[in-house]
């Protein structure tokens, strides 16, 4: 069994614990009181651990990683860079990124076309 699930599971000692931690849950929308365990670098989960090494956050806000499920980066008239580097300054660490918006095509026949967003391609006559 892998040492991760063992800690997980409270059958070894986890690196670190953070104790006394407010833990937002982005499912419920609430902000739950609780220690989080930490094993080879990744978040085992909430409730008590054992661990070699424990830190208490006094009630320290704790947030996962939050994933844009859908983003027109074009839109935000930023470089991917950019706004990488303000939405990770936000908790953002996944961005589902939509470039539909940034051009319309069309395939015909083998060959395609586009045109700017909000515009439909130029239809051809066969």
């Amino acid at each position: 069994m892998n040492r991760s699930v063992r800690a997980a599971l409270g059958e070894e000692s986890a690196d670190l614990a953070l104790l006394d931690a407010s833990v937002f849950n982005p499912f419920l929308g609430q902000w739950e009181e609780t220690d989080l365990g930490i094993h080879a670098g990744r978040v085992l989960g909430p409730g008590p651990y054992r661990a070699r090494r424990e830190i208490d956050l006094d009630g320290a806000r704790v947030v996962p990683g939050l994933i844009d499920a859908h983003v027109h980066v074009e839109s935000s008239l930023l470089s991917p860079f950019e706004y990488a580097r303000l939405a990770a300054a936000h908790g953002v660490t996944t961005a589902i990124a939509d470039p539909t918006r940034s051009r319309t095509c069309s395939v015909r026949r083998g060959s395609s076309t586009c045109s700017p967003a909000g515009r439909t391609s130029p239809s051809t006559s066969s």
